[in-house]
């Protein structure tokens, strides 16, 4: 298998670019409730390459089969799902991955330059999956991940500390999981004119019951000229929802431990429009992000309770009131460091010696 410091698994580099020299590592660890492996890092001329490989326990697989096959089978995208279904679908998916990783080459912190992923797994058939079948049968004869329920390999890649390829023989990676995302269970609905109610919520992963307080909705529009010009909102011959409504809220008692919560409209946006004349574009949709006041006391928001506000999905016409619906976003697991020695080359680094000698003399 050659692995290159820039594009894809299997495309995107360069047609001059020299595949990087692989270096195996076979360190294992749990972290995030599953198995984890480093088989081997790839020394390219400006890169270290990682593959950090998740197994994917088949129990895990089943339970969401279980949940969603049949529903998805048919709709892969979850266009037939609830914002809130799909947004729990997502979270619930072992395949879907984004963690962040750093990397600390012979004790030096190494800056990251992104990374590419993909996976495979045999519990349901998954058309969308065969896309990525050439690529998935190179990793697993790599790496003996055949026996596997499931895999997803992440091929991250850094930069070299000094600016300069070296041989590796210490490796810190450190694991941090992604963000999860899950609804709350809790819809409601508001528009302008409405008087002020509350409404309770449980934490989808603590269990904690909050409180909820409306204070107002009111519509608003963004004003005429917002996207005109705007590269990459269409050019000048597309006509974008502007009318949307803006909710005043505050929770008690606040989400602790870095959680944060979302008020979001459970309704689609509408889609820009060509003028008449142009062309649509593929813009799908835009929406508005309300940063809410920095400041805790509002006249009628409770004690000190910090004022939020959330935005609705725009639209070419106001709306008389919106369905609303809560998501908390957590960090479910801690960063983890795992350290590894790598076993150099004794013949490869004799080369590399001798040839800073000779550029030396």
């Amino acid at each position: 298998m050659k692995v290159y410091e820039s594009g894809n698994f299997n495309e995107g580099h360069s047609a001059y670019e020299r595949p990087g020299k692989r270096v195996l590592v076979g360190k294992r660890f749990s972290y995030a409730g599953c198995e984890w492996m480093v088989p081997a890092v790839y020394c390219c001329k400006n890169r270290l390459i990682v593959d950090v490989v998740k197994l994917i326990p088949g129990e895990a697989l089943a339970h969401f089969a279980g949940q969603w096959y049949e529903r998805l089978k048919e709709d892969p995208a979850g266009e037939g799902l609830t914002k809130e279904e799909r947004l729990l679908a997502e979270a619930e998916n072992p395949l879907r991955s984004f963690p962040s990783f750093q990397v600390s080459i012979n004790g030096k912190k190494a800056e990251s330059r992104g990374w590419c992923g993909t996976g495979w797994q045999r519990v349901w058939k998954q058309e969308g999956l065969y896309a990525y079948q050439n690529e998935a049968q190179e990793l697993e004869e790599a790496y003996g991940l055949s026996g596997e329920a499931g895999w997803y390999c992440h091929r991250v890649r850094f930069l070299w500390p000094d600016g300069k390829r070296e041989a590796v023989r210490e490796l810190s990676l450190t694991v941090k999981a992604g963000r999860e995302e899950y609804p709350c269970g809790c819809r409601f609905t508001a528009g302008p004119g409405c008087g002020a109610f509350e409404e309770t919520f449980r934490h989808p992963a603590a269990g904690t019951v909050h409180r909820i307080r409306i204070l107002s909705c009111e519509a608003r529009a963004l004003p005429e000229h917002t996207f005109h010009g705007h590269p990459g909102m269409g050019g000048q011959r597309m006509v974008f929802p502007r009318s949307y409504q803006a909710l005043r809220y505050t929770v008690d008692p606040e989400l602790s431990g870095g959680d944060v919560l979302r008020v979001l409209d459970a309704d689609d946006a509408d889609s820009p429009a060509a003028e008449a004349g142009g062309e649509n574009t593929g813009v799908a949709a835009v929406g508005v992000i309300l940063t809410g006041s920095p400041h805790a006391c509002h006249p009628g928001s409770g004690d000190g309770a910090s004022v939020r506000e959330a935005a609705s999905a725009l639209h070419f016409e106001p709306v008389s009131e919106t369905n609303w619906y809560i998501s908390v976003s957590v960090q479910p697991y801690e960063p983890e460091t795992v350290d590894m020695l790598i076993e150099v080359d004794k013949d490869d680094e004799d080369k590399r010696n001798a040839a800073s000698r000779r550029s030396r003399d």
